[in-house]
């Protein structure tokens, strides 16, 4: 475990409000976030994000974590005395999680956030949070970082004013971009089955139903609301499924569908006991969230992913399920997503620049300082 706080010079002093000074002290790898998660949950509470980062050790442990290292950034008033990691509730006002890419085991000074839709990237009250993040690349980018790429939750004009606000405390000249994208990831769940599959579209409706029952007719499929097999049988069944994992993903798979508070594990099986589909995620505070799903290869012409959908959506309804959320790719609703781009070199994005949004990149190169038309 790292942990070291920034060094005088580093010390943001940007004020989130007429009374507001905050510095910014430092945690790096997976023992140090996840020993000061507690507090990070307390503060998501308290900011209204609540299940932001109750999840974090899937997040954090997970095999597709690969060459990053975790750090997060924690704002707390210039005139506490305890080092990162003696922080508690009391101490933090907001935090910032982001990976630094490594290579070679080499720390590359590129900095990145994992989570798309930004909801636990930043961790502040909503009215600070562009502020927030703005301070954050802006200490990053003082302490040596070359690139940072940053996602939240926040409208795209907010982000904007809080970098331009940075510029009077700028000790180098930068350039920065923000960016607006389009999340598909929920689906609102209505009060009934049908009144939710109203909100979608007729081919999507048709599918969700002439699928499931073809399956329940010719295959007998049952949905299981909790799927109990052991970590060898799903790794077995990974190999037998369209798209296998690795079987160190699969085990890992398990393991937090399995173990993690709040996880949970579903399944589609025949009627000769076969498993068709396995489905794994988490819900909290309304919310469910799916992480990953596995069909078993072969029944293409069941649309086995389609009826899997079909049982999940009815099942979460009953439990009074408020909203999905899909981690893994397929968007479901559309969330306008800003960004904030932070780097070294420029670069351009012309699709963004013919739809009139500036794509390029915060730097701290003086002698090229250019700012996207």
């Amino acid at each position: 475990m790292v942990t070291f706080h920034a060094p005088a010079s580093a010390l943001v002093d940007a004020k989130l409000s007429s009374h507001d000074r905050f510095s910014i002290a430092e945690l790096r790898g997976k023992k140090a976030v996840l020993a000061i998660a507690p507090v990070l949950e307390s503060l998501a509470a308290r900011c209204g994000q609540l299940g932001a980062v109750d999840y974090l050790e899937y997040f954090l442990t997970g095999p597709y974590v690969g060459p990053k290292t975790p750090c997060v950034f924690l704002f707390r008033s210039p005139d506490c005395t305890r080092s990162a990691s003696e922080l508690d509730e009391t101490d933090v006002r907001g935090a910032v999680l982001m990976y630094e890419y490594r290579m070679c085991g080499l720390r590359t000074k590129i900095f990145a956030t994992d989570d798309e839709g930004g909801e636990r990237t930043v961790l502040a009250p909503l009215c600070a949070r562009p502020r927030i993040a703005a301070v954050a690349a802006e200490y990053l980018i003082r302490t040596g970082a070359q690139l940072v790429f940053m996602s939240i939750g926040s409208e795209d004009h907010a982000v904007s004013q809080a970098m331009q606000s940075m510029e009077g405390h700028r000790g180098k000249p930068s350039i920065w971009t923000t960016r607006e994208r389009r999340v598909r990831r929920y689906l609102l769940l209505q009060s009934t089955y049908d009144e939710t599959l109203a909100t979608m579209g007729k081919h999507t409706r048709r599918n969700l139903r002439a699928f499931r029952r073809r399956a329940e007719a010719e295959l007998h499929a049952d949905f299981v609301s909790v799927a109990e097999l052991s970590r060898d049988d799903l790794v077995t069944l990974n190999g037998l499924c369209s798209y296998p994992v690795p079987d160190r993903v699969a085990a890992w798979r398990h393991r937090t569908a399995t173990e993690l508070i709040g996880s949970f594990l579903l399944g589609i099986r025949s009627g000769d006991g076969r498993w068709l589909s396995l489905l794994g995620g988490r819900r909290h505070h309304g919310t469910t969230e799916v992480a990953w799903q596995m069909n078993r290869e072969g029944l293409e012409a069941f649309s086995i992913g389609t009826v899997m959908r079909s049982y999940l959506i009815e099942h979460e309804i009953a439990l009074g399920t408020k909203r999905r959320e899909v981690s893994a790719p397929g968007r479901l609703l559309r969330r306008e997503t800003p960004e904030i781009s932070s780097g070294c070199r420029p670069r351009w994005n012309n699709a963004n620049q013919r739809e009139g949004r500036g794509a390029g990149l915060y730097r701290n190169d003086e002698d090229h300082l250019r700012r996207p038309a």
